[in-house]
């Protein structure tokens, strides 16, 4: 009989298997999340939504006016905004349930 101990199985769940976003991308995400937290009590949340995509790409923009000391990245205006984006789904989600 073949026993299954937590060693056999955590080895195919373990969390170093999983993808694994880089830590400057995870980042803008959660700046992109609270941005949005930010600006929603005080605008409409397409607004607020909006306001994320400004701040991600205007910070780019900075970055590459400072190449010099700054790496501007189209994808981490991207992940900004991704993380307004789930703050978005999220409000409207909550609105779908009331």
């Amino acid at each position: 009989a073949y026993e299954i101990s937590t060693r056999d199985w955590s080895s195919d769940v373990c969390s170093s298997d999983l993808p694994m976003i880089p830590h400057d991308k995870a980042n803008h995400f959660i700046y992109g999340l609270i941005a949005f937290a930010v600006a929603f009590p005080i605008v409409r949340e397409y607004i607020a939504l909006l306001l994320v995509a400004v701040l991600g790409s205007a910070k780019e923009v900075y970055d590459y006016q400072h190449r010099d000391v700054h790496d501007p990245s189209i994808a981490d205006a991207m992940w900004t905004i991704a993380g307004g984006v789930v703050g978005y789904l999220i409000v409207l989600a909550v609105k779908l349930l009331h």
